[in-house]
């Protein structure tokens, strides 16, 4: 960086500069949201509506001790706050 650069490129040059040395861990971070928000689609053109916690469960991240019952509830969308939060 030359001392006479304007301030615009100064700072053009700066964030550049952070790009490269972050790149892969920008990437890595717009690429799980890019692909959350693909994967949400697919599942509203599926299932309809549905809430964070039942797309979690639907991608296996969350278990349940549930009965049949209480598991068909939650996918029909009838249940909602399980204890998660609490």
């Amino acid at each position: 960086m030359r001392r006479d650069d304007s301030i615009l490129t100064q700072f053009v040059d700066s964030v550049f500069s952070l790009f490269r040395l972050a790149e892969f861990e920008i990437l890595f971070v717009l690429f799980f949201i890019i692909a959350y928000v693909i994967f949400k689609d697919l599942i509203i053109s599926w299932f309809g509506s549905i809430s964070l916690i039942q797309l979690l469960y639907l991608m296996g991240f969350l278990g349940t001790p549930w009965t049949e019952e209480e598991h068909r509830m939650f996918l029909l969308g009838k249940i909602y706050n399980y204890g998660v939060f609490d």
